[in-house]
């Protein structure tokens, strides 16, 4: 068990087993209902209406109800049938005799949407309207100790209150039911301290606002802070404590010299211990995690963590599983923590509404910047019920030094009445951002095309209104640009394709602070009923990764972009490193060098062999510097066949690994040349073919197109053919003549047309090679030859160069060099399948490849060639696919000088950067393609 500060709990109680960390003046707990998804307790239910209606029966709780096949799915609004969907829930506890005299509560971490409680057959209070927001209920003089307690809970998954289904319910994701986080008792003293506020700054100075409930007695308020692991940081301190009805605050401040302060690279932790006191007597004792971290927006200028700039890596995340929605585990919770980090992101937004407490506990622990949000997604709460609101949430998450803004509401869903409101409860002050507005010194507009972007990080105010851009360039103030969404993911489209031009374009604009990638997962459900995945079309299908947290390319695109420490050779050769930390000299990482040899293509295998290794050591390179890696290599590295460069963080996270090719295609393939495989060879003229015989090999070109019309080895055909063509081009053949030379047989066409002209060459050695060379021009998806050939034969590829996964235009990072293989599939990135790497699609610098077909094997070895299409991947229905459809050529085997950009959800992909724009051939281009039909000589 995991234990969190995100309360003041000491002693946890399960089922009447108590486990108690001090004596009675703590906080002790009892869980009604289990923490999460994974340790759910049933209890008795019934649903009003939907599927597995009109019954009692048992429901884990915490749970969304629908997703254990009750009630009504529904994705952004509840249909009519839901308006009345309740939930009602029964379940009996025992209390500890040792609690007879102490104040209890009945707390709510989170209920779908309108909740009302009875105990022991009375009201524990008034109902509670809002989903994400933990509340409770003083039921002390409800519960009884001379038997059991019989709590009885409705839950109305639509609200009574109109404004909180706008805010929660109409809304861009899937809307749940239930008490979807626990259910737990407290205990507390007859005199208590509710809850504290910290504001700890880096440089010492410590403020504790201490809210007291039903002090008499009381005299004193004193606190002590510690080291996570207990011993005392400076001198304990207090103030007298003043007997009064209702909530009284108590103000303590102390300063510490030189703490170890709290930022997502360094998230060093402490605790203060909180005792309310008459004389030597400890009445009531909490203990609260929190860090030293001052937060500042400076106007004009950016943002600023301890007195550094900082810019945000960061990624929007629902708080979402497929098997139980919004209900999640510190499991999950742990894994997207990791994952973001994993793709060198240092920050999260909240979307849209609070998550977890246990969520912020670990953004504090690991270190994650947070922007934490009050839900309203173009809708807001009236004020009433978003007072409440806001004081729920500020008051459960003001301590988490992770939280550097709130987010009032989302994309107008903004009550400006309640902006003040967060200010009441938080002793930090941070600001209040009004995300895709500009407001309080940030401009955080969602979506802008690149050149609108380009002026937003100029600090001038811009924004969409009625559907357009605006650009206020006559507004004087500047504003630190901060898009709380951006590069709008969709299938395979947003995210990391077109990032790198926009990070590039936002790091060199004096304002930018950075942005929040929509969004980190697809927000596919596992449907009770069916047992599919359901993104709802298109419009939960925009996620990094899938909704298992499966890694998509963009996934390892971004994790190289943001990678915060970048190796790369200068114009000399010589490698340099950048440091683009913001705490974090580049000689607190760890750098590793490796020569690395590839297998060649008849070892049938993947991967590599190192043939060396060592550290490499790097002098001080402060955050925003440059400086030389330096290391010698061993005599043997002329024998390798790349140089590769790890780099780990602190911690011992990679943050990538780059890697350089150190030998020409020749010596990687290590084929056998000239006529060291001598086979008998004969060249056969009809009136429509040539066909070429190389021992059991036989190849045949037409001579109506000069294309390769059939290959034969033996008995067994290999059904490439129809090319080198343009893609959906005719071939217009002036001439084609053939004949023997040294070592085999030669065909030659010419062409009038984009396709030039054509050579193949069957050699003795049964390798075939074809040249070609065509023409391009003007603006062009994609440009180079093709063949055909039938996806159904294809099982498995195998290649040497950049992968696992394909690229796209505007999508070239996120690879590396080595030898991949992968099994076929027929993935739709974030539709169907999410099997990765997608087999299908484009491949960068691709030195040689290998099909395992129904065939047998063909291997390709590429020349001059930047990219090779491996047939052509499936997209997403029309109606679905929005702007990030994509035209590539129809074909088994593509060989082109350009591939196409992707769009985003709502953007066509040239309103990005200069990736993003289609290609623009001029003049002619030639390649080469040598094949070779069935095992290799030498395969194992």
């Amino acid at each position: 068990m995991t234990k969190f500060f995100s309360g003041f709990v000491c002693a946890l109680l399960f089922g009447g087993a108590t486990m108690s960390c001090a004596a009675a003046p703590d906080t002790e707990r009892q869980y009604l209902s289990g923490h999460g998804k994974d340790d759910a307790v049933p209890w008795k239910f019934f649903c009003t209406t939907g599927a597995l209606s009109g019954f009692w029966t048992n429901l884990p709780v915490p749970s969304n109800w629908e997703l254990r096949g009750f009630g009504n799915l529904n994705y952004k609004k509840d249909s009519t049938n839901a308006w009345t969907e309740r939930g009602l829930y029964e379940s009996t506890f025992t209390l500890p005799k040792a609690w007879i005299s102490r104040r209890v509560f009945l707390v709510f971490e989170g209920a779908m949407t309108d909740t009302s409680a009875k105990l022991n057959g009375e009201s524990a209070g008034p109902t509670h309207q809002g989903s994400f927001y933990r509340f409770k209920y003083d039921v002390t003089p409800l519960v009884k100790f001379d038997g059991p307690n019989k709590l009885k809970v409705e839950v109305a998954k639509h609200s009574a209150n109109e404004s909180v289904n706008k805010a929660e319910r109409l809304a861009d994701y899937w809307v749940f039911g239930g008490i979807f986080r626990p259910v737990y008792l407290e205990a507390v003293p007859a005199e208590f301290i509710e809850r504290v506020a910290i504001d700890a700054r880096h440089n010492g100075a410590f403020k504790l606002e201490a809210f007291l409930s039903g002090v008499k007695d009381a005299d004193a308020v004193e606190a002590q802070i510690t080291t996570l692991d207990g011993k005392p940081v400076g001198e304990t301190f207090g103030v007298p404590a003043s007997a009064g009805p209702g909530r009284l605050k108590a103000e303590l401040r102390t300063s510490v010299a030189a703490p170890k302060q709290w930022t997502a690279e360094t998230p060093n932790l402490y605790f203060v211990e909180v005792r309310l006191k008459r004389g030597s007597n400890v009445l009531h004792q909490v203990k609260q995690r929190f860090g030293f971290r001052t937060m500042e927006v400076r106007d004009g200028e950016g943002l600023f963590v301890n007195g550094q700039k900082i810019i945000l890596k960061g990624v929007n995340r629902h708080s979402f599983w497929p098997d139980s929605g919004r209900c999640l585990s510190e499991k999950v919770h742990r894994l997207d923590i990791e994952t973001m980090k994993d793709m060198n992101m240092n920050a999260v937004r909240m979307s849209h509404y609070p998550p977890d407490a246990e969520f912020l506990d670990l953004c504090d622990e690991l270190g994650l910047y947070v922007l934490d949000e009050l839900a309203g997604w173009h809708n807001h709460y009236d004020t009433e019920v978003g007072k409440k609101l806001v004081e729920e949430m500020v008051t459960r998450d003001v301590n988490h030094p992770s939280i550097l803004f709130w987010d009032n509401g989302n994309e107008g869903g903004f009550n400006t009445n309640l902006d003040y409101t967060f200010y009441n409860f938080d002793p930090q002050q941070r600001r209040v951002l009004h995300p895709w507005a500009p407001f309080n010194g940030v401009g955080t507009a969602h979506y802008l095309a690149f050149d609108k972007a380009q002026i937003a990080g100029t600090g001038i105010a811009t924004y969409y209104k009625d559907g357009a851009e605006i650009a206020e360039t006559n507004n004087p103030v500047r504003y630190v640009y901060l898009p709380t969404e951006f590069m709008h993911g969709l299938y395979d489209g947003g995210a990391g394709a077109g990032l790198e031009d926009y990070w590039r374009m936002m790091m060199g604009s004096p304002l930018c602070a950075g942005g929040f990638i929509w969004t980190f997962t697809d927000g596919g459900v596992k449907r009770p009923d069916t047992g599919l995945i359901d993104t709802s079309g298109n419009q939960a299908s925009d996620g990094i990764v899938g909704p298992y947290r499966e890694r998509e390319g963009s996934f390892y695109a971004i994790k190289e972009i943001w990678s915060p420490i970048a190796v790369a050779p200068d114009a000399k050769g010589a490698l340099l490193v950048e440091n683009h930390y913001s705490f974090t000299d580049a000689n607190q990482c760890r750098f590793t060098w490796q020569l690395r040899k590839f297998p060649a293509p008849a070892e049938m295998k993947a991967g590599f062999s190192v043939i060396a290794e060592a550290e490499a050591k790097v002098a001080s390179i402060p955050p925003g510097g440059r400086g030389p890696l330096n290391f010698a290599l061993p005599t043997n590295w002329p024998s390798a066949d790349a140089l590769a460069i790890r780099v780990n963080d602190p911690s011992g996270r990679e943050l990538w690994t780059w890697s350089w090719p150190m030998s020409g295609a020749k010596k990687v393939l290590r084929i056998p040349e000239g006529v060291s495989v001598q086979q008998p060879l004969a060249a056969t003229e009809t009136e429509r073919t040539v066909e070429i015989k190389v021992g059991a090999l036989a190849v045949t070109i037409s001579k109506d197109t000069g294309l390769l019309y059939k290959v034969m080895r033996g008995e067994q055909i290999f059904s490439l053919a129809t090319g080198p063509r343009p893609p959906g081009e005719g071939v217009a053949l002036l001439k084609i003549e053939h004949k023997p030379e040294a070592d085999g047989h030669v065909v030659s066409a010419t062409y009038d047309g984009e396709l030039k002209s054509v050579t193949w060459r069957a050699r003795s050695n049964g390798w075939v090679r074809c040249d070609y060379k065509l023409a391009a021009g003007g603006t062009q998806d994609f440009f180079g030859v093709v063949f055909n050939y039938p996806e159904a034969q294809v099982k498995k590829k195998r290649w040497l160069g950049d992968g696992p996964f394909r690229v796209w235009k505007n999508r070239l990072r996120g690879v590396g060099q080595s030898v991949w293989e992968n099994d076929y599939n027929d993935t739709i990135t974030g539709h169907r399948g999410w099997v990765y790497p997608e087999f299908k699609g484009c491949f960068a610098n691709v030195r040689w490849l290998q099909l395992e077909t129904g065939e047998g094997l063909i291997t390709v070895v590429p020349e001059n060639i930047p990219f090779v299409q491996v047939l052509t991947p499936a997209q997403p229905p029309d109606e679905l696919v929005a702007k990030t459809k994509v035209n590539l050529p129809q074909c088994g085997l593509g060989f082109l000088h350009g591939i196409p950009p992707i769009g985003s959800k709502f953007k066509d992909a040239h309103l990005g950067g200069p990736q993003s724009q289609s290609n623009l051939p001029a003049g002619e281009y030639s390649g080469a393609i040598s094949f070779f039909f069935g095992p290799l000589p030498g395969t194992n």
